[in-house]
């Protein structure tokens, strides 16, 4: 609401910040925190044991499973909803130096994923005092938004990033 300051701090219940390494990952590395967090959440206590795959969810959700290429957030939804996410044991983070995120993850790991879907998601308006009142449920937030090629940058130049956008995105 407009008429208060309010601080809600969902950070307890998620696992630490983890580093995607020069992949297009970041959708999944969202989607799969909010996972761990959903999950630890409803079991009281910080779980370290119970980390999902983020390489798992991307190869999934990705269109071009043969690139380093991004996915969009309602995608990687829909794969959560479809297909869930397994746990990192079965299917280990290996960075840009490797390939493993252009290999199918193995049967198991599909089997895994089952028991760690999202049942459902929902759509939120663009209201920021919609997006309060779910925090205040503590329920996370996902979302993307579109960034221009030259995010990012900015420091090599010195310059400001919104002097000179340069559009279309590169990502998200």
């Amino acid at each position: 609401p407009k008429e208060k300051r309010i601080k809600i701090d969902l950070s307890p219940w998620f696992l630490s910040v983890r580093n995607q390494d020069g992949l297009g990952a970041c959708a999944a590395f969202a989607g799969s925190s909010i996972m761990e967090y959903i999950i630890n959440r409803i079991s009281g206590y910080l779980n370290y044991d119970y980390k999902l795959s983020e390489l798992f969810l991307w190869y999934n959700a990705r269109e071009d499973k043969n690139s380093n290429s991004g996915t969009w957030p309602v995608d990687l939804m829909n794969e959560l909803l479809k297909q869930g996410d397994c746990k990192e044991k079965l299917w280990s983070f290996e960075g840009v130096t490797s390939t493993k995120y252009l290999q199918m993850p193995l049967q198991n790991c599909f089997q895994d994923a089952l028991q760690q879907r999202a049942l459902s998601v929902k759509n939120v308006s663009t209201d920021p005092d919609e997006w309060i009142r779910i925090l205040l449920d503590e329920h996370p937030l996902y979302f993307g938004i579109g960034v221009p090629q030259n995010f990012g940058k900015a420091y090599l130049t010195g310059k400001p990033l919104y002097e000179k956008i340069i559009w279309p995105t590169k990502g998200g």
